[in-house]
């Protein structure tokens, strides 16, 4: 698979001797995909990872106001169980601000709905992160805001991570407000080094991004964030 001009397998290598995990509060590389769209790719990538020895985070997208996505498909959840299998982490998908305002429902309500159909195939939904959805710009609010982590939206209620089973939100995890309660350090964020292939402020094709990777130190932290439907055979 290739994003640009370079080999998925390239990046990886680019990573060097630098431990890879799928737990944000891990030393090291935190590497994680965002499944929008569709989950073929990401199961491909998941593959591939497992003959190296690799176990990263894959957060599924739910349905955002009564679209139809691949979250109707019972291949889905067959690929995505696989994919725990393998040792990778499947985590929630977080655009609950954006699905509430489009379908007029409790973000609460929706929520349970969720996580307890991604439950149903046993997967072990713990960890979470926020989908940069555009209409987020439009309501200026980020999805994220949803956990008491964060500061307030003027729109709806905040709820505790723990109350739906969850024990981590890795969105931009330096900008927590009260980590201390979820035994979680405050980052300095210019400690954690954020790469991402989309977008324009982390975009690692902007301001050539990837030789920060080559002039880190190796124990630096790093975040690193995947759309497996941008990579091209």
């Amino acid at each position: 698979m290739k994003h640009g001009e370079i080999t998925y397998k390239e990046f990886l290598d680019l990573l060097g001797e630098r431990k890879i995990n799928n737990h944000p509060r891990k030393p090291g590389v935190f590497l994680r995909h965002d499944v929008d769209n569709f989950i073929e790719k990401s199961y491909q990538m998941a593959l591939y990872e497992e003959k190296r020895g690799i176990s990263s985070c894959y957060f599924l997208l739910h349905p955002i106001g009564n679209e139809k996505t691949y979250w109707n498909n019972k291949e889905t959840w067959v690929m995505a169980k696989e994919m725990q299998d393998m040792g990778h982490v499947i985590g929630f998908h977080n655009s609950i601000i954006i699905d509430a305002i489009l379908t007029k429902k409790q973000p609460e309500d929706l929520l349970l709905i969720y996580l307890e159909k991604m439950r149903k195939y046993d997967l072990k939904i713990i960890g979470t992160c926020e989908h940069g959805h555009p209409l987020c710009y439009e309501y200026k609010v980020r999805n994220r805001q949803i956990w008491d982590l964060y500061t307030p939206t003027k729109i709806f209620s905040q709820y505790n991570l723990q109350d739906f089973g969850l024990l981590w939100d890795c969105s931009y995890i330096n900008a927590l407000k009260k980590s201390e309660e979820y035994g979680l350090e405050k980052d300095n964020p210019h400690d954690e080094l954020f790469l991402m292939d989309a977008g324009k402020k982390h975009n690692w094709w902007f301001g050539n991004t990837l030789e920060q990777i080559k002039k880190s130190p190796v124990n630096k932290k790093i975040h690193i964030n995947i759309h497996p439907e941008r990579w091209i055979k």
